[in-house]
């Protein structure tokens, strides 16, 4: 497979999940609002800033007030062709990466992704989110599931689709980082805020039932942490999207477990190694934002690894060999 070709795949992957990951984190801002008290709310609803600083747009510096409230974040995050990662930009950035590669997925996920594409760009889409963000959040959610439902069952398992899911767990990896990280959260300057904060955390990532079902108990930063970090089940996890991006790597390469190829599946091996072996008390010692801030740092060098590996040949290391390794390629 060109390099050009797997970078469209592993980018249109990245993007698509983008998007899918903000449109959660403002909808269930917006729903935790619901939970505040009208003195918090109005407090809240002047700074939506942390928002930004939480998705890690560093470009993104307010000149006034003003420009910091719920409006203005909301415009900034989902309409804004100034943001590259706003959401109309990721579906932009997913459509072209599709468009150049088209003969890699299949009719319908292209259909699908140009619907998605001439949708968002429509005024219609504006005034859906005029009369109902919350309608609107929860669309851009739906049309993110229904791709990966066309995905799944239209694209073949090979090359194409590894890099295409690398893309995606990766992405998703970083961003629950991030919806993890307590001093970046849109409640972090407000008081009394555990139970409304990491209920909305929970909410960001679909993992409310998860909770209950696997901890039977209220709601606690502890075990909040220690199932969006660490749970080997939940799909949203940390640990197991970094699980699903190092077998997608291992596919790609052919090599064994408990080996590398390359420095891709170097970084993805290590940190999947520090996150099946560690512990929640680990992560929240000495503070929950170091290790997280550790963690995003981990996930992008993770990223400039397959990026500098796979799609930039000149940059590439040189590729390690252990023991495990020149036995399966003497094989």
């Amino acid at each position: 497979m060109l390099s050009r070709v797997a970078e469209s795949l592993y980018w249109l992957g990245r993007y698509l999940e983008r998007a899918d990951n903000i449109a959660r984190l403002l909808e269930a801002s917006i729903e935790m609002m619901q939970d505040l008290d009208l003195e918090t709310m109005e407090q809240v609803r002047s700074d939506w800033s942390p928002l930004a600083e939480c998705l890690g747009l560093a470009d993104f510096q307010p000149g006034n007030a003003q420009q910091k409230d719920r409006d203005s974040i909301l415009e900034y995050l989902i309409f804004s062709q100034e943001n590259q990662s706003s959401i109309v930009n990721c579906i932009r950035f997913a459509r072209e990466n599709a468009r150049g590669m088209r003969e890699q997925i299949s009719a319908e996920m292209w259909e699908h992704l140009n619907h998605y594409y001439l949708w968002s760009r429509n005024t219609a889409g504006r005034e859906w989110f005029a009369k109902s963000s919350f309608d609107f959040l929860e669309h851009i959610r739906n049309q993110s599931a229904l791709f990966h439902g066309i995905a799944h069952g239209s694209m073949p398992r090979n090359n194409g689709w590894d890099f295409l899911q690398a893309g995606i767990f990766i992405e998703r990896a970083e961003k629950s980082t991030r919806f993890l990280d307590d001093e970046l959260h849109l409640l972090s300057r407000v008081a009394q805020r555990d139970l409304t904060q990491w209920n909305a955390v929970l909410k960001s990532c679909s993992a409310r039932q998860a909770y209950q079902q696997k901890y039977m108990a209220g709601v606690q930063r502890r075990l909040v942490a220690e199932l969006l970090l660490l749970d080997a089940r939940f799909p949203r996890s940390v640990r197991f999207c970094v699980t699903r991006a190092d077998h997608s790597l291992r596919l790609i390469s052919g090599a064994p477990p408990f080996s590398f190829s390359n420095t891709a599946e170097q970084a993805s091996g290590l940190l999947l190694a520090r996150l099946s072996y560690g512990t929640v008390d680990e992560h929240l010692s000495p503070s929950l934002h170091q290790s997280m801030d550790r963690l995003q740092c981990e996930i992008n060098d993770l990223h400039g690894a397959v990026h500098s590996f796979y799609f930039n040949q000149q940059n590439a290391a040189p590729m390690p060999e252990t023991d495990m390794w020149q036995h399966a390629a003497s094989q």
